[in-house]
Formats: structure tokens, C-alpha cells, sequence
């Protein structure tokens, strides 16, 4: 009977070795236990290519001289996998003074934002604020899914564990205790993936040179090619954008194709009007939809060439008038 405290007290001993004893001394955000925080930056509708977001910092209160050596580091860094999956696979994560990294940010791993990103043991004692945290979601190259994230869903996840002072044995230790930092989409933020392009400028006549009646008489059926007269269509587009066009007009008939406008103005009948993209071999059929561009950069120029054109019999000198409208389209 004599020996069962003995045991007891031999049992506990162990226990308290065993089981290391967390720094109450350095502590974030007021406690020194295990803490999650979440930052809900507000986002511009249709940034689906680049987003920097605002930068990321807790206040923490420690010792880093070498025998308490308080310090916080970069555990792991979870990028959201719709992101993963819709391109947003160039994005980074910053640590002021301490660095940029790419994802999979593994080389972020063991970087530390407090005091410094070395996890040095200094003999700076009281409250500082951890190093910012900025994350920018970036889309590589190439051709992606499309991306709809909504209000509450998490970007990235960032877990911070805690060295602190080991009571038993006066050794800093990178203990139990860990923070969570994570970007969360404020309530009402979108980030849609949204493909489209602006007109900034384009010309709304063209005008065709003067050309002569016998000239067009002593040639066969087609084109004038005398006639050539350029005219342009310019773009400002999200990067990447997949864009149609589409002419419509009302077409010459007996031609046996759909790529001549008929003129307006009565009397010269057998004289039409046809649309090329630049130095092109084939004429624009019209009513249509054309892919124009695979993937757009952010800003594009269209060129196209006007002609007139002569179907065969009669011509008499006069005005040709012939009117079309383009439709843009994009994915």
C-alpha cells in the first residue's frame, strides 16, 4: 500500500514532461491560445485577371531574446481551388521586407512575420505588428475555365505556428499554438470572369474613290480592285476574350453568294459594294458571325478593305450607296 503514491507521483512527473508548456508571455490579438482571423477586403466587380488585395497584419506581444525567442512562422498556405482550377495559378503572397512567392508558395513555408522574416532571437521585448501578408491573385496565360466565386467564400489560408519559451528546460520551442489568417470575400463582392470588349474607335463613312465607267465596263465580273479603300475598327478588350463580328446588310441577288451590298441608289444596279478583311483572298459574307480574334490583348485593331463591285451589263455614272451594320460578340 505504500507504494501507490509513489506511482502516482512517478506518473505525474512523466505527464508534466511530456506535455510541453505553452509561453503565456507571447500573445495575439490578447490571447496566447489558438486564434483565427479573417479579413474581408472589398472587391471591384469584374477583376478576373490581376487583384491585389489590401495587406494582412495581426498585433502580437513577445520576448525575442535567445532564451524566450517568441517569434510566429509560415506553416502552410492554402490557395482556394476554384482559383487553382480557373488559371489563378501565378498568384502571389508577399511578406513585407521578407519576400514575394509564387504559388504553390512552398518556398513561403518557415518564413517568419514576427519580429522579423528570419525568426531571429533579438532582445526586442513589447507589441509589434506581425509583417503584412498581401496576396495578389493573378491568372496565367492561356485559355481557363470560367470563374464565379461569391460573398463569404475563402481566397487563401494562412496558418502561422508559435515558437515560445519552454518552462522545463528554458529551450524556445515552436510550440502547439497556431494562427489562422484567412482572406475571405466580403458579403456582397463578386469576382465574376467576364469577357468583353469596348469600341474606341472606328470609321462610320467610307468613302471610295471616283472611279470610271468605262474602266468598269472593259473589266469581267468582281471586284474593282482600283477601288481599295481601308477603313478600321479598334478595341479595347479584357485580355483573352474570344471575339466574333457579324456584318449585315442588304445583299446584291444573281450574284450566287451573300458578299455584296446592293446599292441604295436606284439606277446603277449592277453595281455593289464588298467588304474584305485586309488583304484577304475572300470577301465577308454577309449576315454571318465571323471569329475574329482567339484571344484578345488589351487593345486590337480591325482592318478591313471596301470595294466596289460589278456584277456585268449596263453602268451609268452616278452615286453607289450601300449600307451595312457590325455586331461584336464575345466569350
Amino acid at each position: 500500500m505504500k507504494r501507490v503514491p509513489f506511482l502516482l507521483l512517478q506518473l505525474l512527473i512523466i505527464f508534466w514532461f511530456v506535455t510541453p508548456a505553452k509561453t503565456y508571455a507571447f500573445a495575439c490579438g490578447g490571447t496566447s491560445n489558438n486564434v483565427s482571423y479573417t479579413y474581408f477586403p472589398s472587391l471591384e466587380r469584374d477583376e478576373a485577371v490581376t487583384i491585389a488585395l489590401p495587406p494582412f497584419s495581426i498585433k502580437c506581444n513577445g520576448f525575442t531574446s535567445p532564451n524566450m525567442g517568441d517569434a510566429l512562422r509560415i506553416v502552410s498556405v492554402t490557395l482556394n481551388s476554384k482559383l487553382i482550377n480557373s488559371g489563378f495559378v501565378d498568384s502571389t503572397l508577399s511578406i513585407a521586407d521578407g519576400g514575394t512567392f509564387t504559388y504553390p508558395f512552398s518556398d513561403a513555408i518557415n518564413k517568419c512575420v514576427w519580429i522579423d522574416q528570419n525568426c531571429g532571437m533579438t532582445n526586442f521585448t513589447g507589441s509589434a505588428w506581425t509583417k503584412a501578408l498581401t496576396l495578389t491573385l493573378k491568372r496565367a496565360a492561356g485559355t481557363w475555365p470560367d470563374l464565379s466565386m461569391y460573398s463569404g467564400e475563402n481566397l487563401i489560408t494562412v496558418v502561422l505556428q508559435q515558437r515560445g519559451y519552454h518552462t522545463h528546460d528554458s529551450i524556445p520551442y515552436w510550440g502547439p499554438v497556431y494562427i489562422t489568417m484567412t482572406y475571405r470575400l466580403r458579403e456582397g463582392s463578386i469576382i465574376p470572369q467576364t469577357y468583353t470588349c469596348d469600341i474606341n474607335t472606328y470609321d462610320n463613312t467610307v468613302d471610295l474613290p471616283a472611279a470610271k465607267v468605262s474602266d468598269i465596263l472593259a473589266q469581267s465580273p468582281g471586284k474593282v480592285s482600283s477601288s481599295k479603300t481601308r477603313f478600321n475598327i479598334q478595341l479595347g478588350c479584357k485580355a483573352k476574350t474570344r471575339v466574333s463580328l457579324q456584318f449585315t446588310g442588304t445583299t446584291m441577288s444573281d450574284t450566287g453568294t451573300d458578299d455584296v451590298l446592293v446599292n441604295q441608289i436606284a439606277g446603277n444596279e449592277n453595281i455593289g459594294i464588298q467588304l474584305y478583311r485586309a488583304d484577304a483572298g475572300t470577301a465577308i459574307t454577309f449576315n454571318n458571325k465571323y471569329l475574329v480574334i482567339n484571344s484578345a490583348d488589351a487593345t486590337e485593331n480591325l482592318d478591313f478593305d471596301a470595294y466596289y463591285y460589278y456584277k456585268g451589263g449596263s453602268v451609268v455614272a452616278g452615286i453607289i450607296k450601300s449600307i451595312s451594320t457590325f455586331t461584336f460578340s464575345y466569350e
